[in-house]
């Protein structure tokens, strides 16, 4: 009878794993640097604007709720955030855009984001021959804090079940 129940419980666990993808809604808005290359100081310079603009959007999208609020506020801190980057590299090596791009299919902290055109804000740094750094400004899931997520402890339902059976 407990190999029964394991058994049942362990495709219930299956299930539960390929049934844990979630999609973000069609009308999501991104946040995307390139690196102009993959060589050390590049990747430097793509995390230091990374950081600026995080930051910075944090504060300037802090009480929008809705795709239409941060889309505009990203469009109306255009020149603001363009200064940043300019300031942060100390050239004008880059493009700023903000419109609708292509993002391939890409699975993020445990969502799945299918392909398509976004409306985003895209730096490319230089070539933007290297690797990317990206994120969904709405939902505002670039915003969550990284430390709080350290303290976050998981548990498996099925292996509670599981570990009680076997432990009784």
């Amino acid at each position: 009878m407990k190999k029964f129940i394991v058994i049942l419980l362990i495709i219930g666990l299956i299930l539960n794993i390929k049934g844990t993808h979630k999609k973000i809604p069609d009308k999501s808005i991104r946040f995307r640097v390139i690196s102009n290359s993959n060589i050390k100081k590049d990747k430097e310079d793509k995390i230091k604007v990374k950081k600026v603009l995080k930051k910075e959007m944090q504060k300037d999208l802090s009480k929008c709720t809705t795709y239409e609020s941060t889309l505009n506020v990203l469009k109306n801190n255009e020149e603001k955030y363009n200064k940043l980057v300019y300031k942060e590299l100390k050239n004008d090596n880059y493009k700023i855009n903000i419109g609708k791009n292509f993002f391939p299919a890409k699975e993020y902290d445990g969502q799945y984001y299918k392909s398509g055109k976004y409306e985003s804000l895209i730096v490319t740094i230089g070539k933007g021959k290297g690797k990317n750094f990206w994120c969904a400004l709405f939902p505002p899931l670039c915003f969550v804090d990284e430390e709080s997520k350290k303290d976050i402890e998981y548990h498996s339902f099925f292996k509670d079940i599981i570990d009680s059976i076997f432990n009784s």
